[in-house]
């Protein structure tokens, strides 16, 4: 698959006092990438999470690396791309670039579950 990606501004809210941005709002950055992505492949996510035989993707582990600061009012670019698809999981290869910089990267591992949490199978690619 190629790389998926979107853009978004930095605003106020997801910065500290000095105008960089909070390192949890790294998190929400990919989560809106990768639900864009499923978006972009057919699958939409309120519609898996609301179905009879209900399957949520849960994050199961996140390994981020900080490279480079994002600042108040940046455009930054958000990827998100598959590297390894498995019965139940998926891995994804997510970066975070301003202007071209790579700033974040990391690598985050979903979880299909049905209603209950429980581990389901679910190929989705």
């Amino acid at each position: 698959m190629t790389v998926f990606s979107i853009e978004q501004r930095i605003y106020y809210e997801n910065t500290d006092a000095g105008g960089v941005m909070f390192y949890g709002e790294y998190l929400r950055f990919f989560e809106r990438a990768r639900t864009e992505f499923m978006r972009h492949h057919g699958y939409n996510v309120a519609e898996m999470a609301s179905a009879e035989d209900k399957t949520i993707f849960v994050v199961r582990k996140a390994d981020i690396d900080y490279l480079k600061p994002i600042f108040l009012d940046n455009m930054i670019e958000i990827t998100a791309e598959i590297i390894e698809a498995k019965k139940s999981s998926i891995l994804f290869q997510q970066k975070i670039y301003r202007d071209d910089i790579l700033c974040t990267e990391a690598k985050i591992l979903c979880v299909a579950v049905d209603k209950n949490g429980k581990v389901k199978r679910q190929e989705v690619f």
